[in-house]
């Protein structure tokens, strides 16, 4: 079949004709966002301004919607996203560390950086740190987050390697004894949920229980003004995603590559990055 690429408002290339309903989204600080394939994008001239920089970005279902989530816990709603009622809320004055879609796209957790949970619409709380453990001293704030494949729990991932469990998902390991050279920054479920991998910001991909090395930007070459800024897996197949502040975004495994930000296209920095696998 032959795909025809089509050029958006913001010079990526969009594929028109793809089987399934799937993509994959950047997000800026600025609340820009740049979507591939069935994924939504926007200028931040269209959207509602925010006090704050976003620090994370989830598809709603199907891919023509979007939450951005700036660090004061501001939710802007980007495209067809549907009405997310809140079935428990993040404390207010929390640092958010980032947003993360429940399975089916209609409805999502906020995590803070000091491991408190919000969850909105079809997402289940299950839990959290803040709550599990009153009190605790975190050495690195929680950077990313992970949800098992039937939505009955998740990880929390702090930027030291730290990985904290609730409802059904197990532990498998950390990266704390690991020695890394840099922080890490996301965590990504396996196929089956029975183990995750995490990527450090100079692009390194970690395997923990049942998780494949499938490849790391690290062996690519990361460029020196750029950072790996978020990971994602195929929850479909086995495979995984991971971008740069700069927009670039490598595929590894059986997943598809549907386009990086076009050579010679100057964007603001990327913070946030998220896949919606409905193929």
């Amino acid at each position: 079949m032959t795909l025809a690429v089509l050029e958006d408002w913001n010079g990526c290339p969009r594929l028109e004709g793809y089987p399934g309903s799937f993509g994959y989204v950047l997000a800026t600080h600025f609340s820009d966002t740049f979507g591939f394939g069935k994924a939504v994008s926007r200028s931040r001239f269209e959207m509602e301004r925010v006090t704050d920089s976003v620090v994370g970005v989830a598809l709603s279902a199907g891919g023509r919607g979007a939450w951005l989530v700036s660090q004061d816990g501001v939710v802007l709603a980007v495209g067809d996203t549907p009405r997310c009622r809140p079935v428990s809320r993040i404390e207010p004055g929390t640092s958010v560390a980032g947003i993360k879609a429940a399975p089916g796209g209609m409805g999502y957790w906020l995590f803070g950086q000091d491991g408190s949970i919000g969850a909105y619409g079809h997402a289940v709380d299950h839990g959290s740190l803040r709550e599990s453990s009153p009190g605790i001293h975190l050495d690195q704030p929680i950077v990313s987050m992970a949800v098992t494949p039937g939505g009955g729990g998740y990880w929390l991932a702090a930027a030291d390697g730290g990985v904290f469990c609730f409802g059904d998902a197990e532990y498998f390991g950390s990266a704390v004894t690991v020695g890394l050279g840099s922080r890490i920054v996301s965590i990504a479920s396996t196929f089956y949920g029975r183990g995750y991998w995490m990527a450090s910001e100079d692009g390194r991909v970690l395997c923990f229980g049942d998780a494949e090395y499938l490849g790391s930007p690290a062996e690519l070459g990361v460029g020196g003004n750029e950072t790996v800024i978020g990971m994602c897996a195929s929850s479909t197949t086995l495979g995984y995603w991971t971008a740069t502040s700069s927009g670039t975004v490598r595929a590894f495994g059986n997943v598809h590559f549907l386009g990086t930000k076009p050579i010679g296209i100057v964007i603001p920095r990327v913070c946030a990055f998220d896949v919606g696998c409905w193929n």
